[in-house]
């Protein structure tokens, strides 16, 4: 069974989903682009917005409409579905920031 955990933004239901290990591997691969966008990579820590939109039921479009502290709301439930992807991610980004890989 998914676990989904449902967020209300003003009138809007933003469902936000668990990663499988598969969702998680294709979100790890190489952007085929090369592009950066800098807001979507960067507004909030430790999350893009293509991430944001992978977990939830939102396109990027919606999260370019939504103010931070909305985002930042979403960004709080989808945290908390995906504890495992988060942890992951933060030991990845320690040990790139010392050099060591654990």
């Amino acid at each position: 069974m998914d676990y989904v955990r449902d967020v209300t933004i003003d009138t809007q239901t933003v469902k936000i989903r668990e990663l499988t290990v598969r969702d998680i591997r294709a979100l790890l691969k190489p952007n085929e682009k090369g592009e950066v966008d800098v807001i979507a990579e960067s507004l909030m820590d430790d999350v893009s917005f293509e991430v944001i939109a992978y977990m939830t039921n939102l396109e990027l479009k919606d999260l370019e409409d939504m103010k931070p502290s909305q985002i930042k709301q979403v960004v709080d439930g989808c945290k908390e579905v995906n504890q495992s992807f988060f942890a992951m991610v933060k030991k990845w980004l320690d040990a790139n920031a010392t050099g060591s890989a654990t």
